[in-house]
């Protein structure tokens, strides 16, 4: 990668709020947005296996699915001049287990900058129980809230092994996520 552009990745748990959140701050002219199942789910239909759901992908093999991230994020990146930020995931919440995301799947993505998105766990179970479009697991309160500690320790583990900065964001992520990507080199001349 350039030192001419942020790779930031931008991590929390399934329906904390990341696309929502991005779709209010970002200026998709300055910073690409991009979504890791909508990458997995291109490359699984340019790989002629048909069209996948969330729910199929969270489901499927995990493995399989973080190598095609990395194909597609690869080639798409390839194209694009602007910086770009990625709405993924540390952790999928499988029928069985939680897998964690690998570090090395970031590390061949390149990412520069890595943000993770909190929210309270009660106020995400409510966001669950309203949303029935997507089918996740039902989990309790306590277990959303042990899920989020592990993906967000998952994510501060990730930053230090690729030597990025890190941050957290919760409460009034609109400002928070603004102020960061403002303190960022190479970003803060575009946002201001």
């Amino acid at each position: 990668m350039t030192g001419a552009r942020r790779i930031i990745a931008l991590a929390g748990l399934s329906g904390v709020g990341k696309t929502t959140l991005i779709h209010q701050v970002i200026d998709p002219r300055i910073i690409v947005h991009l979504s890791a199942s909508d990458l997995i789910k291109n490359q699984i239909k340019l790989e002629n296996e048909g069209d996948k759901t969330s729910e199929m992908l969270r489901t499927g093999n995990i493995t399989n699915n973080q190598d095609r991230l990395v194909t597609a994020f690869t080639t798409i990146v390839s194209s694009i001049r602007e910086h770009i930020i990625l709405d993924c995931h540390t952790i999928i919440d499988t029928p069985v287990e939680i897998q964690k995301i690998s570090i090395e799947v970031f590390r061949a993505m390149e990412i520069t900058d890595f943000i993770f998105l909190s929210i309270d766990p009660i106020k995400l179970y409510q966001r669950r129980e309203k949303d029935k479009i997507r089918l996740r697991p039902i989990r309790t309160i306590e277990e959303i809230e042990l899920q989020q500690k592990i993906s967000l320790q998952l994510a501060r583990q990730i930053a230090e092994a690729l030597c990025i900065p890190f941050f957290e964001i919760g409460s009034a992520p609109e400002a928070q996520l603004l102020f960061i990507l403002k303190s960022l080199p190479l970003l803060s001349r575009n946002l201001s």
